[in-house]
């Protein structure tokens, strides 16, 4: 049986995730911060017998060890890396930043990221699928930064430096057998996108695109940056 490993799984796209691939006959760790107050994802939980709920900050780094070591040992497939926050437009636009909002984005969206790598890295290494995902935004572009003007700008830095970091650690786990991707959802219905403008997709429609885009990546695309829709997206 193949295992995954999902970060933010009690709503929105980790929900989704869990639930695809629940009923793809996975094992699935979810993972959320508080499991407590988790309603949809514990229903889901009830319904699949292989799916485990378990409580994790990606902030907090002691938890994420502590995760680690309870699950030494176990084969984990496909690492997730889809918890990430976006605090809203204002304090983000260019003029009036809120400088106090990058600690929680950067620790959130890049550097929990990529301590769950360092930390999952042995378990991942001794599976099938050897591949550690992680969910980006097409905002975190630089190449298209100029379409989006000055909004974002901490939310869309933080999500620039989970694709630096991935990028650095597709090379360093290449030799391991580990790929390792960046994914962009596209815009999605979510709470997290409700200001957002334009034609918005489905959780569903994301995640089944994304599952796919997750199954073709191998070691001659590790590092790249996969759309939903599987294309390339821009750096």
């Amino acid at each position: 049986m193949r295992t995954v490993l999902i970060t933010g799984s009690n709503r929105g796209i980790g929900l989704e995730f869990a639930r695809q691939y629940a009923a793809r006959g996975w094992r699935v760790i979810a993972t959320c911060r508080n499991p407590d107050a988790a309603e949809a994802l514990n229903a889901l939980a009830a319904a699949h017998d292989t799916l485990l709920v378990d409580r994790l900050d990606v902030v907090n780094h002691a938890m994420i060890d502590s995760l680690a070591a309870k699950y030494s040992g176990t084969a984990i497939d496909v690492l997730l890396n889809n918890a990430g926050i976006n605090q809203g437009s204002e304090g983000q636009m260019f003029g009036t930043i809120d400088y106090g909002s990058f600690d929680p984005h950067m620790q959130t969206n890049a550097v929990g990221p990529l301590k769950m790598a360092e930390a999952f890295a042995e378990h991942v290494a001794a599976s099938a699928e050897r591949k550690i995902m992680s969910l980006s935004s097409g905002m975190g572009s630089i190449e298209m930064a100029h379409i989006f003007r000055g909004v974002l700008t901490v939310y869309r830095m933080s999500k620039a430096s989970l694709n630096m970091g991935m990028r650095v650690a597709a090379g360093g786990l290449k030799e391991r057998g580990i790929v390792v991707g960046l994914l962009n959802p596209g815009l999605v219905d979510t709470d997290q996108s409700a200001g957002a403008r334009g034609p918005k997709i489905s959780p569903t429609e994301s995640v089944s695109g994304m599952l796919d885009v997750i199954d073709g990546f191998t070691l001659e695309t590790t590092g790249s940056f996969m759309s939903y829709d599987g294309t390339v997206h821009p750096w």
